[in-house]
């Protein structure tokens, strides 16, 4: 029997590739004066920015993400929930789900990105990307997530754009 519900962020619960994707195609113009198409950052949906990044010839992930995020507050107005998704949590909540998120977001980026639409109050546990010693589709941090939640794994269903393995 199912008790709880994990979710992915992007692409997910929130409709933000436009956002994503634009903010990155700056990023590598500032950082290495190349001109991007968006349908070549794609490959960088889902995954930890300090691994989009390195696989883009950045190495200095630190400085790369700062300025990443910086665009990202450029876009953030674009960034928006899904149509329904609101309505679904409240529902799973109401009925005793409970409800977890697993992300490639870090602290900062969830907390820029996700927290400010006020659903952050529906989650009892919360995976980023530095919670767990590898990112997704490692099992990594649904292995965390099972362990904080004190969730069985045949008690979890995962729901994302991206498997987790």
């Amino acid at each position: 029997m199912i008790k709880s519900v994990v979710f992915d962020i992007d692409g997910t619960l929130l409709d933000s590739e436009y956002a994503d994707l634009n903010s990155l195609k700056e990023t590598i113009y500032e950082l290495k004066k190349e001109q991007v198409e968006l349908s070549e950052l794609t490959f960088a949906l889902g995954i930890p920015g300090e691994v989009a990044l390195k696989k883009l010839g950045i190495d200095d992930t630190k400085n790369g993400i700062h300025i990443w995020n910086n665009y990202m507050a450029k876009y953030s107005h674009t960034i928006k929930l899904y149509e329904g998704v609101e309505n679904v949590i409240k529902e799973l909540k109401s009925r005793g789900y409970k409800l977890g998120i697993i992300t490639s977001k870090n602290k900062n980026e969830y907390k820029n990105d996700f927290a400010p639409l006020g659903l952050d109050h529906y989650f009892d546990t919360i995976i980023r990307v530095e919670d767990s010693n590898r990112p997704k589709p490692s099992p990594d941090p649904m292995l965390k997530y099972l362990e904080l939640s004190e969730t069985k794994k045949e008690e979890a269903i995962y729901i994302g754009d991206e498997t987790v393995k």
